[in-house]
C-alpha cells in the first residue's frame, strides 16, 4: 500500500490527485504536520513601546519618537487615570501644549508663558488633537502601530538586547474614564489616533504573542503588568510616577509631564 501526502497538508485532495489514485489504484491520506515542540512565539519588533491610559502623554510621546525616527507601538489604555485633566477646560494649557508640540524640544522657561503665536480662543479639544495628528502626518516615514485596546501588555523579561512584553486579553476596567479625561480619550482616539493602522499578531492556537522592545513610555500607573519601574529602558510619565502629593503638586507636574513627553527616549539602544 502507498501513502500519498496531499499538497496541502490539512486540506482534502484536489481532483486531479483523486484521478491519479484512482488510477493506480491505490489509497491516500491527508497529513497533519504536528510539531515535536511547542511553537515559537509571534513576535513583533519595534524600538519603543508607548503604554497607558493619558491620551494626551500618548500622543506627545509617540510623535517624539516617531520624529527621533523610531519604531512606535502604541497601546492606549482605557478607564480611569489619576492625572490633572481639568487643566485640559482651560485654553492656555492648550496653548501650552501646543507650543510644546510644534517645538518638539523642551522649551525654555522664558517660552513656557508665550502661547501669541497659537491661538486657542478655547479649550478645543478635537482642535488640539487635530493639530497633533497634522504634525505626526508631516513626518512622512513616521512608523506607528497601536494595539487594540482589548489587549494589556504583561513584563516578560529584559536582556541586554531589550525588553520582551507578553500580549494578554485585557480585564475590564474596574473604574471607567469619566468628566474631562473621557472627553480626551474620546477626541484623541477620533480625532488623532483615528488613521493609525492597528498592529495585528498572525499566532497559530497555543502559541504566545509577545513584543520586543528597547524601552518602555508608560503614561499611567499600572499601564504594564509587572513592569519593573526601576529598569533604565522605562519611561514614567504622569501618573505612572507614583502619587501626588496635594492637587497643587499634581497640577504643576502635569506641565513637566508634557515637557518630559516631548523628549524622545534618550536609551542608547534606541
Amino acid at each position: 500500500m502507498t501513502d500519498r501526502i496531499t499538497p496541502f497538508p490539512g486540506r482534502p485532495a484536489d481532483k486531479a490527485s483523486s484521478r491519479a489514485r484512482r488510477a493506480d489504484d491505490a489509497p491516500g491520506r491527508v497529513v497533519r504536520f504536528v510539531p515535536a515542540e511547542p511553537p515559537a512565539p509571534s513576535v513583533h519588533q519595534t524600538d519603543v513601546v508607548v503604554a497607558g491610559s493619558n491620551p494626551l502623554l500618548n500622543a506627545l510621546a509617540a510623535l517624539a519618537e516617531a520624529q527621533a525616527g523610531r519604531r512606535v507601538i502604541l497601546a492606549a489604555a482605557t478607564g480611569w487615570d489619576d492625572w490633572a485633566y481639568e487643566l485640559g477646560e482651560q485654553a492656555t494649557f492648550h496653548r501650552f501644549v501646543d507650543a510644546a508640540a510644534e517645538t518638539v524640544y523642551a522649551l525654555s522657561p522664558s517660552r513656557r508663558l508665550d502661547f501669541r503665536n497659537t491661538p486657542f480662543p478655547v479649550a478645543d479639544r478635537d482642535l488640539l488633537f487635530a493639530r497633533l495628528r497634522a504634525r505626526r502626518r508631516r513626518l512622512l516615514d513616521a512608523d506607528i502601530i497601536r494595539l487594540d485596546p482589548a489587549v494589556r501588555l504583561v513584563w516578560d523579561e529584559e536582556t541586554e538586547e531589550g525588553l520582551t512584553l507578553s500580549l494578554a486579553v485585557a480585564p475590564e476596567d474596574a473604574r471607567a474614564a469619566e468628566g474631562e479625561l473621557a472627553a480626551m480619550q474620546g477626541a484623541g482616539e477620533a480625532v488623532w489616533g483615528s488613521d493609525i493602522p492597528r498592529a495585528v499578531f498572525a499566532a497559530a492556537v497555543g502559541q504566545g504573542q509577545c513584543i520586543q522592545a528597547q524601552a518602555v513610555v508608560l503614561t499611567s500607573a499600572a499601564a504594564v503588568n509587572g513592569l519593573s519601574a526601576a529598569s533604565p529602558r522605562v519611561k514614567l510619565l504622569g501618573s505612572a510616577q507614583g502619587p501626588y502629593a496635594d492637587d497643587a503638586a499634581r497640577d504643576s507636574r502635569a506641565f513637566d509631564d508634557i515637557l518630559a513627553a516631548i523628549r524622545p527616549v534618550p536609551h542608547p539602544g534606541v
